[in-house]
């Protein structure tokens, strides 16, 4: 009787391996990143690179303030900054901090750079160098990574393998 439980056992215990096909998460994403990119604009705002900054009356409405003695001088609605230059008053970079090009804050790396493989962008992993994410406050164990050739650059940030912002431009 020990031996017919035993094989039963054993016979269930290979089954449970076989039931297990190891498939690969697909990630599915609805955001055309490279078009955005091209673009110079994401779908969460309707303002883009290039565009004129807006006066204050208009970024009040949609809920940005203007921090124009910073350097480099930005408007902020907490989510996003808009970076602009300000002598000829023009948006010129976007980061974000919460939605950005559909992917959110918390996304695992691979879910990123599986959509982007998807669509054909080719990109660099690396880590993040001192100094360079001046849109962040430093700190260690970050990594980005860096779309190429497209007309605007795009930057993913990861902190501990998961997205906590992206810059555009």
């Amino acid at each position: 009787m020990k031996k017919a439980v035993i094989v039963f056992l054993c016979v269930l215990f290979v089954f449970s391996f076989c039931a297990c096909k190891g498939e690969k998460q697909k990630w599915s994403h609805s955001v055309d990143v490279a078009y955005f990119a091209e673009m110079g604009k994401i779908p969460e705002i309707e303002l883009k690179i290039g565009d004129a900054v807006p006066d204050n009356e208009a970024l009040e409405k949609d809920g940005f303030a203007i921090f124009a003695d910073e350097s480099p001088a930005f408007i902020s609605n907490g989510a996003l900054n808009l970076y602009f230059d300000t002598e000829k008053n023009v948006i010129t970079k976007i980061a974000g901090f919460d939605s950005f090009l559909g992917f959110e804050v918390g996304a695992i790396s691979i879910e990123v750079t599986s959509a982007l493989d998807e669509q054909n962008i080719k990109y660099t992993e690396r880590e993040a160098k001192d100094g360079e994410l001046f849109f962040l406050p430093s700190a260690p164990n970050r990594s980005i990574v860096e779309c190429k050739g497209l007309k605007h650059n795009l930057i993913f940030v990861f902190e501990n393998n998961a997205l906590c912002a992206a810059l555009l431009g």
